[in-house]
């Protein structure tokens, strides 16, 4: 290695060393904020999900209770509703291709901007 190090002008070896070092320390940091960035974005969708999902049921359960409130029954309202969600859930089935689709494209663009932005940094 001193041989090596000998070729070389004086200082240079350890500029390079030094220049080396600091690459690794900018990897690390930048890797630590785009994982922080994808936690964020995923707790904050986990969190909206779970948030949607209950709107969801409360409306529902409410809808379905003014529906057997109106036809003076105690069960009406959730055959009604139960089924108006399982027509949407068949609907979803039938064109989850192109529901994927509209999604997984946002995403891939989310992670190719996270992921793929600053390379020359």
């Amino acid at each position: 290695m001193d041989e090596d190090k000998g070729s070389l002008p004086p200082g240079l070896y350890e500029k390079i060393a030094d220049y080396i070092q600091t690459r690794i320390r900018i990897g690390k940091l930048s890797l630590i904020e785009k994982s922080s960035e994808l936690s964020v974005s995923l707790v904050l969708g986990i969190l909206m999900g779970f948030l949607s999902l209950l709107v969801l049921f409360l409306l529902g359960f409410g809808l379905a209770e003014l529906i057997s409130y109106r036809n003076g029954d105690n069960y009406s309202g959730f055959f009604v509703v139960g089924s108006s969600f399982l027509v949407l859930l068949i609907l979803i089935y039938i064109f989850k291709n192109q529901i994927s689709r509209k999604i997984q494209n946002p995403i891939i663009r989310f992670l190719s901007k996270l992921l793929m932005d600053h390379e020359g940094e």
